[in-house]
């Protein structure tokens, strides 16, 4: 209950993730735990996946891809298990054990489409495969995540649309004003100056006029 209600304070995917699989290495020990999805570029097809967070035994939080460039360089886009890559085609529930490691793989399902996977491992001395009971609670934990998951790409897009203009994809003056706020702000605090330039085009109103305005979107951009 606290893992899903906590999913619903998260505004981003990474965060999301972290947050499940802190709760989850809470809930069923493993020696790691990572959130598998798939790349936006390359699609389902392809079945490219990337991990988005992965948690170790031993630390309360989970790091997330925007950390990994000092702190986890040991998860590169394939460093996926089998089981996970069989959870993410559409295999369902994956519990095996693959180079001395037991393997859970748990598939992101939302609404029809498979958004990438959960996986868990237990490796070395005195490890053991995961139960019957560790694979249901997984099972029914999979459809909050993964709705959290897709969620917070709906909150993003929003939030990206609410600050762009619709036409001409530049930013907008909501924009402008947030980030003129940011930089006075950190002017204030370090004791720098900041400056603002305006540039306005001359005769620009013709261009709306006798072209349209469409085309005067494409003069501003």
């Amino acid at each position: 209950y606290d893992i899903v209600s906590s999913l619903h304070f998260s505004g981003d995917q990474s965060g999301a993730a972290s947050i499940a699989l802190a709760g989850l290495q809470g809930l069923i020990k493993a020696d790691r735990w990572a959130i598998y999805l798939f790349t936006e570029s390359k699609g389902f097809e392809s079945s490219t996946l990337e991990a988005i967070a992965v948690i170790k035994a031993g630390e309360e939080n989970a790091r997330h891809d925007d950390e990994w460039s000092q702190l986890e360089p040991d998860l590169p886009i394939g460093s996926e298990s089998k089981a996970a890559k069989r959870a993410a085609a559409g295999m369902g529930i994956i519990k095996r054990k693959e180079r001395g490691q037991f393997v859970v793989a748990i598939p992101l399902i939302c609404g029809e489409r498979i958004l990438g996977v959960i996986e868990g491992i237990r490796e070395g001395k005195g490890a053991h495969a995961f139960k019957k009971t560790d694979v249901e609670l997984l099972d029914s934990l999979s459809l909050p995540i993964a709705s959290a998951l897709a969620n917070a790409v709906r909150i993003a897009e929003a939030e990206r649309l609410s600050q762009t203009d619709d036409l001409t994809k530049l930013h907008n003056a909501r924009y402008l004003r947030q980030f003129l706020l940011n930089e006075i702000r950190r002017a204030r605090r370090y004791q720098t100056s900041v400056a603002a330039l305006f540039l306005d085009l001359d005769d620009f109103k013709e261009i709306n006029d006798e072209h349209g305005h469409l085309v005067g979107s494409h003069v501003l951009m």
